[in-house]
């Protein structure tokens, strides 16, 4: 039986952050209905031009930023109206230095309350509650 790191959904909104801008590029938006195949393609060096020319290049490359959709009509809308804001540094949490989302900590691997262990910088909305999953040590009443 194989279990699924990741949430399934139908489609997605990707966000992709070159580790080195290419000429005035430093982030590729798209959406996709099949997210793993897709960015096989894009790391291949297919699927989208820019993506040709980064591969190319050299450039690396790594998700940033995932935004699930229940439809393939639904992520082509707000891929289009993400791209007409022209602002894909605003969604970059590696340009803001912020911690990954939930589904591209997920999946990457992460757990996501993992997540602000690793930055260190960024702490539980309310420290003064219990973190959600503690280790309770059994004790032997004699």
């Amino acid at each position: 039986m194989t279990a699924r790191r990741f949430p399934a959904h139908d489609s997605y909104v990707y966000l992709i952050h070159f580790n080195e801008p290419y000429k005035h590029a430093r982030h590729y938006l798209g959406s996709t209905a099949c997210l793993e195949s897709r960015l096989q393609l894009h790391k291949n060096g297919n699927g989208a031009r820019l993506m040709e020319v980064v591969t190319d290049a050299g450039i690396s490359w790594q998700v940033s930023r995932l935004w699930p959709c229940e439809t393939s009509l639904e992520a082509r809308l707000l891929e289009r109206r993400l791209k007409h804001w022209h602002g894909s540094n605003q969604f970059c949490p590696l340009c803001q230095h912020k911690p990954l989302d939930v589904y591209t900590a997920l999946r990457q691997g992460h757990w996501p309350l993992a997540l602000h262990e690793q930055t260190g910088k960024h702490q539980p909305m309310n420290a003064s509650k219990p973190p959600l999953f503690v280790r309770i040590e059994r004790q032997v009443i004699q």
